[in-house]
């Protein structure tokens, strides 16, 4: 029985802990908002008729993503705050994972001429978004 109410202890601290944590409250909404967008896009054709509404989305994913890095370095103490390097690197792979599984799964046509260069954009657009995260974490948030 003690175990139980000391394991239980535990993990009420440590839920505790993520939901107090003052960078979950970002990541859920960067979340919320890339979904939502993604999900609309998608039931109206946008990204088809108007393909240049991607861009607010991969830079929202970026910034999902980075947001994700922050929250986990915030109680993890084996993961660190990332350099701005690290994070570019970081959101390319990810970037470069995305589109290796849009081809995988059917959702480009990389015979489009216009494929290579919505690749390329969409990268950029991804390292904008979480670089802009990464400022906002680390220069905004260290002048507390």
């Amino acid at each position: 029985m003690r175990f139980f109410v000391y394991g239980f202890r535990v993990g009420f601290d440590i839920l505790s802990l993520i939901m107090l944590n003052k960078t979950l409250i970002p990541l859920l909404s960067a979340i919320g908002l890339t979904a939502t967008l993604h999900f609309i896009f998608l039931a109206t054709d946008l990204y088809y008729t108007h393909p240049l509404v991607d861009i607010p989305v991969h830079m929202l994913g970026g910034a999902v993503i980075a947001s994700g890095i922050f929250w986990l370095s915030s109680f993890i103490p084996a993961v660190k705050r990332p350099t701005w390097s690290q994070m570019f690197t970081i959101i390319l792979i990810v970037g470069l994972v995305w589109e290796i599984w849009e081809i995988l799964v059917g959702a480009v046509d990389m015979s489009d001429s216009y494929y290579a260069f919505d690749t390329v954009k969409d990268m950029i657009d991804d390292v904008v978004g979480a670089l802009g995260v990464w400022w906002a974490y680390s220069v905004l948030g260290s002048k507390k």
